[in-house]
């Protein structure tokens, strides 16, 4: 396979009509002449064309909903995607030969042409927003695609060959309904509407993710072969949840010092939620738990751009909460990276003891004193600051926020950040009405905030729970999962107890030993099923 990635596209467009060949010339919507100078431009444009949509749908709390899915789509978060691709774009731009930034001008174009349309008049086509980024995505990973495999002479690659033309041209096909749809005038696009409105498009999406999958099966063919590796690194990161291009909006300042910034973050809980952490993550041995950030449900339900729940759930003594400091450590090592994102989790728990770990008011006032500051370092959040002077009573007290309060501070409180990941262990261990307030707090979370939401809970199979959160994804907890680290925990467990003489002390023969040792692995492994 060794056509030029210009050729394979201008191959796309040759095989299409003269009539949608001449839709294709994206160059007049706004008046530019092509030369060299604006190909080479088109990415800059494209980049600026989006950091405008941005900016106005903060303003606006722009969201779509997904025909016949329900799911609402945040607009941000697409906007962010398309940045980064773009960015990635130009850094594969770096490390290839005779690279030229044009030779994919026509993609670009189009893809700022839908995201024009959307800011011209979102209420009626907020939908191309979703094919923009998706344009982009696969604009980006076919110039890697074709980078890997542009050296390669087998049959194999030939069949990769064209199926990325099929993925370019069912691109292009998507531009061309575009392009005729909105260059109707208004009166005659809305009497067209029922011909080919905002259902058409998404099945011309999942036409395009359709020949992606073909894509992907043919490349498996030649996974094995020599390839650039540093592109191959790139393109592996790609299927990966991405951190998003952040658009750095006005910073905030409470001019408060550290002590009132811990009054009032004290005044939102004193739970120790970061010892709860510390607590679960040392009973984790190192290399298990891992399974459930590769897991493709987690992978989906990161990845996305909608607001989600995600349950993972299963029997008692499964490892739930071993598998949610995982995800809670993998939320803040994101975190850490990429200021825009923040996180917050709770473990609950039903200890007579600590009786605020299971109450729901409780809960969601340590999530929202998370997300309102990471320190008492650092500023409050305007809502925050906001809703403690609205609780400020006349004798010098403060009344303690109620839960749908709480609530409404987190939606608040998520708006700041471009993505906000909550997770929450052991739901089960809260009682029925707590939990239910809990789960319904959740999904009001979810429905109302435009910025992206990630939830991830926990619990038992519990009767009402299934009820409850059924309508969300979910991950079960099974001998299939947690077969291998189960195995590695009982090896390790067992050679710790032998080493210090706490198992077999009475048995001196070595080779007998080793075969105890065996046969209570084994045993073990065996009626542990899972748990």
């Amino acid at each position: 396979m060794h056509i030029e990635t210009q050729s394979l596209w201008m191959t796309a467009k040759a095989k299409l009509d003269k009539v949608d060949q001449k839709l294709l010339d994206f160059d007049s919507d706004d008046g530019i002449k092509r030369t060299r100078k604006t190909d080479l431009d088109i990415l800059e444009s494209l980049e600026q064309t989006t950091r405008e949509a941005y900016v106005t749908c903060i303003h606006k709390r722009w969201q779509i909903t997904i025909p016949g899915k329900g799911k609402k789509v945040i607009i941000r978060d697409l906007l962010s995607k398309v940045a980064h691709w773009v960015e990635l774009f130009k850094s594969v731009g770096d490390q290839v030969v005779q690279y030229d930034p044009g030779h994919a001008a026509l993609p670009w174009a189009g893809a700022r042409f839908l995201l024009q349309i959307a800011i011209n008049d979102f209420s009626k086509f907020d939908f191309v927003v979703q094919g923009a980024e998706r344009i982009a995505r696969m604009t980006a990973r076919y110039r890697i695609i074709e980078q890997i495999y542009a050296q390669k002479g087998s049959a194999a690659s030939e069949q990769l060959e064209e199926a990325v033309m099929k993925v370019y041209g069912s691109i292009l096909k998507y531009l061309v309904e575009a392009k005729r749809y909105f260059e109707h005038r208004t009166g005659v696009r809305l009497l067209k509407s029922g011909l080919l409105g905002q259902n058409d498009f998404q099945e011309l999406l999942e036409k395009m993710e359709a020949d992606e999958r073909l894509v992907d099966r043919c490349a498996s063919l030649v996974q094995e072969m020599e390839t650039f590796h540093s592109l191959r690194d790139t393109l592996s990161q790609m299927a990966q949840p991405i951190s998003q291009v952040s658009f750095h909006l006005n910073k905030f300042e409470d001019y408060l010092d550290s002590i009132q910034r811990r009054q009032m973050l004290d005044w939102l809980s004193t739970q120790p939620y970061l010892d709860h952490h510390t607590t679960i993550k040392s009973r984790v041995l190192d290399g298990t738990c891992q399974w459930v950030l590769q897991h493709p449900s987690f992978t989906e339900w990161k990845c996305e751009s909608t607001n989600s729940l995600l349950w993972l759930h299963g029997a008692q003594g499964a490892g739930k909460s071993c598998l949610a400091s995982m995800v809670i450590g993998d939320a803040t090592n994101v975190s850490s990276q990429i200021e825009d994102f923040a996180h917050a989790h709770f473990y609950c728990s039903r200890n007579t003891a600590e009786p605020q770990r299971g109450n729901a008011q409780s809960i969601l006032s340590c999530i929202a004193r998370q997300l309102s500051s990471p320190s008492s370092n650092q500023p409050l959040a305007p809502p925050t600051l906001s809703l403690y002077r609205k609780t400020h009573l006349a004798d010098g007290s403060t009344r303690a926020p109620s839960l749908w309060e709480c609530r409404d501070l987190i939606v608040e409180l998520t708006e700041a950040h471009s993505r906000t990941t909550i997770v929450i262990d052991a739901l089960d261990e809260c009682s029925r009405e707590e939990r239910a307030e809990l789960v319904e707090a959740l999904e009001y979370i979810i429905d109302n905030s435009t910025s992206l939401v990630k939830a991830f809970v926990t619990s038992r199979e519990e009767g009402d729970l299934r009820l409850s959160i059924q309508a969300h994804s979910g991950v079960q907890v099974t001998w299939i999962e947690n077969g291998p680290d189960i195995e590695k925990f009982v090896n390790f467990e067992t050679d710790r107890l032998v080493a210090k003489n706490q198992l077999l002390a009475s048995i001196r023969v070595k080779a007998t030993k080793e075969d105890l040792k065996a046969l209570i692995k084994g045993n073990t492994i065996y009626k542990a099923n899972g748990m």
